[in-house]
Order: C-alpha cells, then structure tokens, then sequence
C-alpha cells in the first residue's frame, strides 16, 4: 500500500514487511530483498537480528538507506509487481505472489505466517496483520458522460461492472463511505448560476491590514463565483474493500469550452483538507496551516481549450508555502 502511512520523508512509498514466524532469531545480515526474479541479490539488509514474533518494515523506495530505516534501492508499483526474499548464498525463501494493489489496501499473510494472502484495509506496518480480510477488488465506477464542458443539463448516469454493488456519490470534492448518497437514478447535472458563494468565503489570511507593501489580507469576491460540478462515486460490497474512487468533472454554461481562451484546470479534495482549522492548508487555522510543509491527497484535470479533457490524475495537494521553497 502506498496511501496511509508515509516514511521518514513524509514520503507516501510502497513497502514490504519481513515477520519471524519461527521460533529462532534470525540474523538477516547479507539477507536480500528484489524485484527480479534473475537478479537474487539486489538489496542487502545490513546486521540485523529478527527475534521470534519481530516485524521489520522495508520501504521500497529506491532511496538506498540502511541506518534508522530500510529503504530498498528499487521501487515497486501497484500492477502484480513481485518480491523475493534470499538468503546471503541466494536461495530463495519467499515471495509476494502476483496482486494488483490499491491505494489503502494492503496485501498480506492473513493470520500472520500462514498460507492465505488477503487483501486488507488496516493497514499495519511492524505490527501484526489484522481482520478482516477479503480475496477481491472493487473495479472503478464508470459514468455515462465524459468530463468535459456542456451547454446545456446532463442526466448522469453511474455504473460498475462488479455485480451486487451498492454505488456510493459525493459533489462536494471528499471520498464517498458507506453513509454518502446512494446512487439510484439519473443524477440531474444543471448549471450553477445563482448559488450562493461558499468555499470563496472562508478567509484564507489573518492579515488585519489590507494595505501596502503586500496587500496581503483577505477579501471576500467582488461577486459571484462561477461553479462547475465534481462528483466522486464509488463502488460498495460487503466481501470487498471499498472500491477506488473516480472522480468526474463537468462544466455546464451556455457557451460551452467558448467560456475560457485558455485551458482549464480543476483540483478537487476534501473541503477539510484546504479549509478545517486543524488539518487545512489553506487557512491560518490553528497551527499557522499554511506555512505548514503539508501533503494533502487531491484529483486533478486539464481541459483542452476545446472542453475535452487532456488527461485526469490523483495527486498530491502541495501547500503554497512549499511550494515557495522548492
């Protein structure tokens, strides 16, 4: 899994996790870890003793570290990627068998040790593998519309190619649970004109002085803000993690792609994550948020200025204070 916990970095890696099922310690010194079957020996572990019932976390980072924590010099993804577990001499004593990963899930021995491999979404690095488990994935949800700009109202429909599924949706940029609107007709997707500004008014500065050299306090919009429409929707079933969350953004005004010369960029994330005053990155909030170095997960579009969408992508959210010093 790479979306719950992050390493020292604060970095979001995927990582492997060694147990002790044995009754005897275990001198990993010379043990490796890879990702090529025809190359055994490809990451060292330096001296390091593993106790009966002892867990050690490996970060699969390509970062190369061997001090407070193990980062492999190679990096695995999501798609059926394999690792192998040698001994000094080269033999192979283990391997994570072929699964396609997800963000928040994990994939492990369920109980610890034993035969059967599940799909998890407590996720429990250095610590025992927890309940419940589940043998299959959730595919994506798929909509009846393309993102894009419209000149007029949509009807939109949601589906999902797993069946016995319940479709979970969300319009206001968070991920869908199990409590979110379900998803049981054509969903009305109609222009905004006349809603009342919202987001737009949740001061982003505690400047109390507007003026000169910066001018730097906050001002509410001289107006209103035009809106645009994003839906998140997700597929739910008991035997089964939640399924990944697609994101959808629609554009619906008269003029259609004629509204901007340039091509459009839509971001969208929890509302938490920008404006709540304990983890938002957008606000003074309560720890002086954003000259905070924060990451907060987030979906990202291009528009081509025909309306169509160049491509859409989950990204990490970085903050403006970061960002000034990269």
């Amino acid at each position: 899994t790479n979306g719950l916990v992050t390493d020292e970095d604060g970095d979001y890696e995927y990582w492997v996790e060694i147990f002790n099922g044995t009754g005897q310690t275990v001198d990993l010194s010379g043990y490796a870890l890879t990702d090529d079957r025809t190359l055994a020996i490809k990451w060292k572990f330096p001296a390091k003793t593993l106790f009966p019932g002892q867990y050690i976390t490996v970060w699969a980072s390509a970062k190369d570290r061997k001090t407070s924590s193990l980062h492999t010099n190679f990096k695995i993804d999501q798609d059926n990627e394999k690792v192998y577990l040698s001994t000094a001499g080269g033999m192979l004593i283990d391997s994570v068998p072929s699964a396609n990963l997800r963000r928040d899930v994990s994939w492990g021995r369920l109980p610890d040790g034993g035969t059967q491999w599940k799909y998890m979404t407590n996720v429990t690095p250095g610590s025992s593998n927890k309940a419940p488990g589940y043998t299959t994935l959730l595919e994506e949800v798929t909509a009846s519309h393309k993102d894009g700009f419209y000149t007029s109202q949509i009807n939109l429909n949601f589906n999902s190619a797993d069946q016995g599924v319940q479709i979970r949706y969300t319009n206001d940029g968070s991920d869908p649970t199990q409590a979110s609107t379900l998803y049981q007709q054509p969903i009305n997707i109609a222009g905004r004109i006349g809603e009342p500004n919202v987001f737009s008014m949740i001061p982003t500065n505690d400047n109390p002085d507007p003026g000169p050299p910066f001018y730097e306090g906050w001002q509410p919009p001289a107006g209103e803000v035009f809106k645009i429409h994003t839906l998140k929707a997700r597929a739910f079933r008991e035997d089964a993690p939640p399924g990944p969350v697609s994101t959808y953004t629609y554009v619906i005004d008269p003029e259609g792609a004629e509204r901007y010369s340039l091509p459009v960029v839509s971001i969208s994330t929890d509302p938490d994550h920008l404006f709540d005053p304990e983890t938002g990155i957008y606000v003074p909030g309560n720890h002086n948020n954003f000259k905070q170095e924060w990451e907060r997960p987030a979906h990202i579009t291009l528009f081509e200025t025909s309306g169509m969408p160049a491509f859409k992508d989950n990204v990490p959210l970085i903050t403006s204070w970061s960002r000034e010093r990269l």
